[in-house]
Order: C-alpha cells, then sequence, then structure tokens
C-alpha cells in the first residue's frame, strides 16, 4: 500500500506532461505567437487534437484576439 500511494503521484505528474490539457496546449501556442514562434515550431503531431488546439491558440495570438481562456491559469 506504501508503494502505491509514493508511486501514484509520479504517475500523475507523467501522465500530465505527456497529456497536456486542451486548454494548456492552446495557452502555449497563444504565448508562443507572442514570442514570435514559427507556426511550424508547434511541438504536437500533426493531426491531433492537441495539435489543433495549439495551432487555434497560435493564431489567436498572432493576430491579438482576446485568448479563450485566462493564461494565468495555465
Amino acid at each position: 500500500m506504501n508503494d502505491t500511494a509514493n508511486l501514484l503521484p509520479l504517475i500523475k505528474f507523467r501522465f500530465n506532461i505527456e497529456h497536456p490539457s486542451f486548454e494548456e496546449c492552446y495557452a502555449h501556442g497563444y504565448e508562443s505567437a507572442l514570442v514570435d514562434a514559427a507556426e511550424e515550431e508547434n511541438p504536437f503531431e500533426e493531426g491531433s487534437q492537441e495539435y489543433e488546439q495549439w495551432q487555434e491558440g497560435w493564431w489567436a495570438g498572432l493576430y491579438g484576439e482576446k485568448p479563450l481562456y485566462d493564461l494565468a491559469d495555465y
């Protein structure tokens, strides 16, 4: 039981790194556009939902649109 209690936080941490939320992907794309990162710098696999959310954020940031989410949360 003690091993599970010690291991569970590490599993959750790794899952969150490998599977970011759509809001996190959007925020990353938005902030990337603000620092003049190229669209080709999208770190997600093309065709994935994460890729699409990053793109949405990037385009919104590029055109100076208000972000869909409060970026401070992500």
